[in-house]
This record gives structure tokens, sequence and C-alpha cells, in this order.
């Protein structure tokens, strides 16, 4: 566990806290995303032959157009896979559109207010790394992401990184809860933004226009729920 003092109030002269932001990556030439791979597997940037370690911690974002098909590249699955979690944003509500037009003009529209430090989140990292997955749950991650290997409809399944993804966020989620254990729960909800961009309909699925997240759905309804031990 790290040393750092918790402190109600964040630290604003902390500077360490990096963050890539990424927009429209599948513009991103093949040349770029090596770089991308590079920041997020091994946690280094590469500038004229210079090879700079990253900060920590350090997040990657992307956003992704799913409809724009001209001028872009296909985004190998080794870029894909690195990518802890898929979201889907949708468009807002209709109070959450009302309160965009509000803010628009707004004054304060553009005042961000930090609420924790690169240390605190440092150290609340390090605190979900201690939260138990039994046996039981961690049969069950495995479990989800060798069947995506051979369920029909799916033409290349999810990597072994995804288990350990899976893995991870459920740690996570756990101690967002307050828990200090995983449960199949953690693992249901995070299993769709775990799995769905690591998986590839087959062209068959594709010919009928399945989505991919019905078939993750039809991949946790069908596979058995791990009872709890007595």
């Amino acid at each position: 566990m790290l040393t750092t003092k918790w402190s109600s109030e964040p630290t604003t002269n902390d500077t360490s806290l990096k963050d890539l932001l990424i927009d429209e990556i599948n513009r991103n030439t093949p040349k770029t995303n090596s770089a991308v791979i590079q920041a997020m597997q091994e946690r280094q940037a590469t500038i004229e032959g210079e090879t700079i370690d990253l900060p920590y911690p350090f997040m990657v974002i992307a956003a992704q157009s799913p409809i724009e098909f001209q001028g872009v590249f296909p985004l190998p699955e080794v870029v894909v896979d690195r990518f802890l979690l898929r979201l889907g944003v949708g468009y807002p509500s209709a109070s959450e559109e009302m309160n965009l037009t509000d803010r628009v003009y707004s004054l304060n529209a553009t005042k961000v207010k930090q609420v924790a430090s690169a240390g605190q989140i440092s150290y609340l990292a390090e605190l979900a790394r201690d939260v138990y997955v039994a046996s039981q749950v961690q049969s069950y991650i495995v479990d989800l992401a060798r069947r995506t290997r051979e369920m029909e409809g799916i033409s290349l399944g999810a990597s072994p990184r995804a288990s350990i993804a899976l893995t991870k966020t459920s740690r996570a989620r756990a101690f967002i809860k307050g828990r200090l254990y995983a449960v199949p729960d953690d693992v249901k909800y995070l299993a769709p933004r775990v799995l769905e961009h690591r998986t590839i309909p087959s062209a068959l699925a594709r010919s009928q226009r399945l989505p991919v997240g019905s078939l993750v759905e039809s991949l946790l309804e069908e596979t058995p729920i791990p009872q709890k031990p007595a």
C-alpha cells in the first residue's frame, strides 16, 4: 500500500496526473496508433529516439464516431483490446439537454473544480487492489471470456486481457460500493462494457444486423452464475 497521506482537501499544485484525450481515434494513422499502444501498454513515449516514462496515474480516453467511414482507418484489434472499458454515450435526456443549452453562455461553464489529487487517486487504486475476488467469481469471469471464443455469432472472441480487465473493474466497482469483496453482480454489470469492444460478430450476425450487445446479453443469460458458498 502506498504511504500517501489522505487529505480531504485536494492538492492544487499536484501536476503529476496526466491524461491523453484522443478525439476520433479512428482518424489516427497506423503510426500514431503505434505510439498510443506504447503509451497504454508500456507506459512510455518515444520522441525523436528518446524514451520517456509516463507519470502514474496515466489515463487514455478516446472517442470514436461509429457512423463515419470516409477518411478513417480501421482500428486494429490490438489497439481496441487495450482499452479497459467502452461506454456508449448516446443522446442526453431532455433535462440534460436543457442544462446543456443553458450552460452554453454561462460564465461558470468552463470552470472545473478539482476533486482529487494524483496522490489520492493512486492511494484509492492501491486500496481497490486488495478487494477480494473469490475463486467462484474468478471462474465466472474466465468462463464468460472463454465462451465468447466458442459462441455462435462471434468470429473473434475476447482475449485473456478481457479476463484481467473484468477482474480489475469488478474489484473497483466493489470498492466504490463500499465492499471488500467482489460479487457476480459486479461482473454482470461490467461485462458488456468490457467484452463488447473485444468481440467481433461473424459475417452471418452482421448480415442479420445482430449487434454485439445482444450477443453479450445472450452470453450472460446462458452462463451459470456461481452460487454463494456455504
